[in-house]
């Protein structure tokens, strides 16, 4: 597999901190991706809207668990007649944040105890479906689920003990066993079965992350300061 640097760690390092927990270089990592996450979400919304579509690739309801509302419907007084009516419970996603994102990206590696050069694997296969011949746009129905068997696919390629999808399904109930599964073979075909990574595509994506994380760090100081400008304002008055 490909080799990088990422924070001033190598892929040695960060592979002998990998068990111990969240680490700072796994928290960056998943900040970092979570926001390239985003971006391409609010890309693809925005390229939804324009086109006006209303069904999403991918849409979460396809591979959870069904439930269903029954309701009786309302007759005239003195007329009882045993009837009911039964409806799919559908689920509203909101767009979102990179705090959203980045909260579901860490339960998943965490709790499968992901190596973090898998999110960098996954996110090279999110790209490579959201611009290859069969484009899935990134949505707020379908971002979770894609998110979710990237890593998947990620874990089995990356790591020599990789996590499967009993344990993934273990860590997102709302998402079955059989969901999950379904969704693979879906995943897997809409990439054509391309997930080879070479160790340039691998450290372009190394790089770009680490603008974002610049990008991220700096903003995070600005907010802070502005914070501490508006505190100390306050106590001035």
């Amino acid at each position: 597999m490909p080799s990088g640097s990422y924070q001033g760690l190598d892929n040695k390092d960060a592979h002998s901190k990998k068990r111990a927990g969240p680490s700072a270089y796994m928290e960056n990592m998943v900040a970092d991706v979570a926001e390239a996450l985003r971006r391409l979400v609010n890309a693809g919304e925005e390229a939804c809207v324009k086109a006006k579509e209303r069904k999403s690739a991918f849409d979460l309801n396809m591979f959870m668990k069904r439930t269903y509302v029954v309701v009786s419907p309302s007759f005239p007084t003195g007329c009882s007649i045993p009837c009911y009516a039964q409806h799919e419970r559908r689920i509203v996603f909101p767009s979102p944040t990179s705090g959203n994102i980045r909260g579901f990206l860490r339960l998943m590696c965490v709790g499968s105890r992901l190596a973090p050069e898998c999110l960098i694997v996954a996110l090279i296969y999110v790209n490579r479906l959201c611009n290859g011949k069969r484009a899935v746009r990134l949505s707020s129905r379908n971002w979770l689920p894609i998110a979710m068997v990237s890593l998947l696919t990620a874990s089995k390629v990356w790591e020599d003990n990789p996590t499967w999808n009993g344990a993934f399904a273990q860590l997102f109930p709302p998402v079955t066993l059989r969901g999950l599964n379904q969704l693979e073979s879906t995943f897997h075909a809409q990439l054509q079965f391309n997930l080879q990574i070479s160790e340039s595509v691998y450290n372009k994506y190394l790089e770009m992350l680490q603008g974002i994380q610049k990008h991220r760090k700096k903003r995070g100081k600005m907010q802070i300061e502005s914070q501490s400008s508006r505190i100390i304002a306050t106590k001035a008055r």
